[in-house]
Formats: structure tokens, C-alpha cells, sequence
């Protein structure tokens, strides 16, 4: 428009010299268009000095160093133009240029000092925001300094305009949470929200200046959900028995010795059911061995229709499986026996078309802790449990199986 004025004078409608001053100056009568112009030009200049301003408060360190250092030069041509708008020019001279001179040492200081267009802030910003492993930096006063993308989306609370708020007032809600990712220490935690659990490692690496002076933490916040939901499909594999999905008899000793330290500790009473089913060898001979596996399949999964939850069935080898009861005694390990031995020979067994009835033969064994002693060999009573109901499922064989006998110590 400047460049075209001659042919249509909308910038200026008339461009004269005074010479009346001290020296000459230039006098213009202003068009529409420059009122246009001087608008436009003053709203990106505002609003580039707004944008820095607002950086100062998201960044910190070198970053935050930098736009201190721009906000400030941009302000001194800001300064000058409202100078110049007011009318306050003196002797008349255009000091616009004056004000942007004393801007350049201060910006030519970000751009080449500061390294203001350097590739290292840059590829920062876009690595940072590219991970998919949440981070926050917080300040000493656990204030929040920055966070990226995934942050975002594991806590939506950080979308907000929260910089240089402290991280409790921002995240209210989750205060455990919170205590757990702020400790310096490596650590881990579970994380439920919007019925979704997480699991993550987290890791806080102090942030120290060039002086070596601590100005805060990076905490990184490691997904480790699908390891986790692995370690606990390994463990289940490794404590439940592949075919009948009741404890192995690994894990069943395991636990069997846990439950028996709570016994002794609240002077609690424990049985234990020795189970063998009836004839077993005749079923693989005359049907085959898929059929005695349904068999088994079936046996164990007509126990959890009777047992509680608290009691602990397991596959003991073959075709026998134990039952722990804790807090029962003999009458009522006696009672839940029978009730198991019913339910076992109404069980319909189908196999190919064919039901295959069978029954099981039940002993018992029981012990009750009379006073609490660290003093007990849990192993040895357990051992001795497992021998008693294999005595008295022994003597239920004899007497001709599809029974129930208890142990009857001398």
C-alpha cells in the first residue's frame, strides 16, 4: 500500500516537509488505510508480547530464561508505538525506529546467546510430548513446572491451565496417589480410575541448575500394566492345577501352612478331607482317558457348588484331592463331607451319550489350637493332618468306599 500510495492515497493522503522546527521534519495526513495498517501491525505486537508472557508462567529454566528475555525486548517497541500513538513525539520525530534499535542487542542476545532457534529446544518439545510414558516436573515446592501429552491423558485434570500450581490442590482427589509418585524413592502403584486399573513403575530424577543448585524432580511414570497382568497369569499357572482349576499340590501346602499359622494365632479349629474317587483306573480302562479327565473336571467343580469361600480345595495327585476347612471342626468338617459325597454320585458325567456315575470315599482329619505358640513346626502338623485323613479315607475304602470316616487318634 506504501509502495502504490502515488496512484490511490489511501495510506497518506499528503506527504509534506516542515521546516519550521530545528531541523525538518516529515508531515503526513493520514488515509483510512493506515488506521487499518496501525491496528493490524499493533494486535500482532500485542499479542506476540502476551504469548511470552504467558510462556514465562509454563516454563522454567532455559526456557523460561528465554521468554523473559523476548517479553522484555518486545515491550521496549511496544512502549515507543504508544509513545508515538499519544502524539508525544518530541520535536515531531518518528521514534519508532529509536525503540526498535534499543530492542535488537536484547533480542539479537535470545536468538544467538540463548540459542532461541536452536534445534535442541525444538526436538525437546516434540520427544517430550512424543513419549508414552507420562511425565511431570514439579518445582522444590511440588509445584507443577510442566507434563506432557500422556500425563494428559492419565490425568485429565492436567489439561487445564494448572502451571505453577501445587500438584495436591490440582489432583484433590487422589492424594495416595500422589504421595506415592512425589517420595524419591523407585516404587510401585496401582491406579484405578474410571474402573480401569493401571499399574506403574515411577521414578524421580532430581533436576539440579548449572550451579548445581536442586530446582525440582522429573517424576516418569512407567506403564507396566501388561507385565503385571502377565506376573499374575503366570502365578495362576502356577498355582492352579490345568485340569480341574482348583489348586495344585504345590500351592495347596502353601497355603495350607498360611492358614494353619492363623489358626494358632486366633485359636481357631482346621480339617482337613482326604478325597478319592471310587474306581477310577475301571473309567479310563472302559471309557479312555478324556473320559476320566471330564471325570475329574466334573468331581472338582461339584466341590465349589458345596464348599465356602473360605475353604481351600486342591488336586493332590491323580484321582485325589484335599479340602482344608478352616474354622470347622470335626461335626462340621463330617457335615460338609457328606453333603460333597451326595453331590459327587448325583453329578451327571455324559460323556459321548453315556453317563458314567461315580462316587468318592471321604476321611477326615482335625486339630485345634488350644493357645497361641511360635513354637509350632507348621510343617510337621500339616504333614500329619494329610497322614490322619489318608488313614481315615483308608479305612472308608475298606469298609467299602462312597463313605465318610474321621480319624480317631489313640
Amino acid at each position: 500500500m506504501l509502495f502504490t500510495n502515488n496512484f490511490h492515497h489511501f495510506h497518506y493522503r499528503d506527504l509534506s516537509i516542515n521546516y519550521t522546527g530545528l531541523f525538518p521534519v516529515a508531515e503526513t495526513t493520514k488515509g483510512f488505510w493506515y488506521y487499518i495498517d496501525y491496528i493490524y501491525k499493533n494486535i500482532l505486537i500485542l499479542s506476540g508480547t502476551l504469548l511470552f508472557f504467558r510462556m514465562i508462567g509454563k516454563t522454567t529454566g532455559y526456557h523460561r530464561k528465554q521468554a523473559i528475555i523476548i517479553f522484555t525486548g518486545s515491550l521496549i517497541p511496544l512502549f515507543g508505538n504508544i509513545i508515538a500513538s499519544l502524539g508525544m513525539e518530541p520535536f515531531g520525530i518518528d521514534i519508532n525506529p529509536f525503540f526498535i534499535a534499543f530492542a535488537v542487542p536484547i533480542f539479537w542476545y535470545a536468538m544467538f546467546r540463548l540459542r532461541m532457534f536452536d534445534i535442541a529446544p525444538i526436538a525437546r518439545d516434540r520427544i517430550f510430548e512424543e513419549m508414552r510414558d507420562p511425565v511431570i516436573v514439579l518445582d522444590t515446592q511440588n509445584r507443577i513446572a510442566d507434563y506432557n501429552i500422556a500425563a494428559e491423558n492419565l490425568l485429565p485434570e492436567l489439561r487445564k491451565d494448572i502451571t505453577g500450581l501445587f500438584i495436591h490442590d490440582v489432583l484433590i482427589d487422589y492424594s495416595t496417589f500422589i504421595n506415592k509418585i512425589i517420595s524419591p524413592e523407585k516404587r510401585e502403584i496401582e491406579f484405578n480410575r474410571d474402573g480401569i486399573t493401571g499399574f506403574f513403575s515411577i521414578s524421580t530424577t532430581k533436576v539440579v541448575s548449572k550451579t548445581s543448585k536442586h530446582i525440582g524432580f522429573i517424576i516418569e511414570l512407567h506403564d507396566i500394566t501388561e507385565h503385571k497382568n502377565l506376573l499374575k497369569k503366570l502365578h495362576k499357572m502356577a498355582s492352579i492345577d490345568a485340569l480341574t482349576q482348583i489348586y495344585n499340590r504345590r500351592f495347596f501346602m502353601e497355603l495350607g501352612l498360611s492358614e494353619m499359622k492363623r489358626m494358632n494365632r486366633y485359636q481357631g479349629s482346621l480339617s482337613m478331607l482326604m478325597i478319592d474317587i471310587d474306581f477310577f483306573k475301571k473309567v479310563n480302562d472302559t471309557y479312555g482317558h478324556p473320559a476320566g479327565d471330564l471325570i475329574l473336571k466334573n468331581t472338582a467343580a461339584s466341590f465349589k457348588i458345596v464348599l465356602r469361600d473360605s475353604d481351600i480345595p486342591g488336586r493332590y495327585g491323580g484321582e485325589e484331592f484335599t479340602i482344608l476347612l478352616p474354622e470347622t471342626d470335626a461335626s462340621g468338617a463330617a457335615s460338609i463331607a457328606e453333603r460333597l459325597r451326595a453331590n459327587v454320585s448325583s453329578f451327571e458325567n455324559i460323556y459321548k451319550g453315556v453317563k458314567i456315575n461315580i462316587t468318592v470315599s471321604i476321611g477326615i482329619s482335625h486339630i485345634k489350637f488350644d493357645t497361641p505358640s511360635d513354637k509350632n513346626d507348621y510343617v510337621k502338623i500339616l504333614d500329619s493332618l494329610l497322614y490322619e485323613s489318608d488313614q481315615a479315607l483308608y479305612k472308608a475304602k475298606e469298609q467299602g468306599r462312597n463313605q465318610v470316616q474321621t480319624y480317631i487318634k489313640q
